[in-house]
């Protein structure tokens, strides 16, 4: 009598649909501005980003970029959360190309805590479609210098 196990496992492999990050740190003594950008093959409607490791800067405020131009309610705290979104409704459309300084959602404003060299920062991200669900992102790591 012989015995034939099957195991039939497939692999679930979940569409990619954006790519967030770092742009830029621009430092200027201790103040840092920080870009942050997301190329996106769908609309997205609103933005969760925690910038990790949550040490290195004391954020004040973030503005600018798509996000202020469409109207978006922007928020952060001193630790590094930082939100976008629309009472309205408004979607960030498609991103027209894949440039990361071309699709700058925000900058964020602060200060460094400390000096580091050769540090990975990177961000902690959640997406928004309207309907509430989660858009599958990648993350680009950014090494400061």
């Amino acid at each position: 009598v012989g015995l034939l196990l099957s195991s039939n496992q497939s692999t679930i492999s979940e569409k990619i649909y954006a790519e967030v990050g770092i742009a830029s740190i621009i430092e200027n003594g201790e103040d840092v501005i920080i870009n942050i950008y997301s190329i996106h093959q769908i609309p997205i409607a609103g933005v969760e980003f925690d910038i990790l490791p949550n040490d290195l800067f004391t954020i004040d405020s973030i503005s600018g970029g798509i996000c202020d131009e469409l109207g978006f309610e922007l928020r952060s705290n001193k630790k590094g959360k930082l939100l976008a979104f629309s009472l309205k409704g408004i979607e960030i459309p498609e991103s027209k190309n894949n440039s990361p300084k071309e699709n700058i959602l925000f900058s964020v404003y602060g200060k460094k805590n400390k000096l580091f060299f050769n540090r990975v920062i990177t961000l902690k991200t959640t997406l928004a479609s309207k309907m509430g669900t989660r858009i599958n992102a990648d993350v680009v790591n950014y090494v400061y210098k």
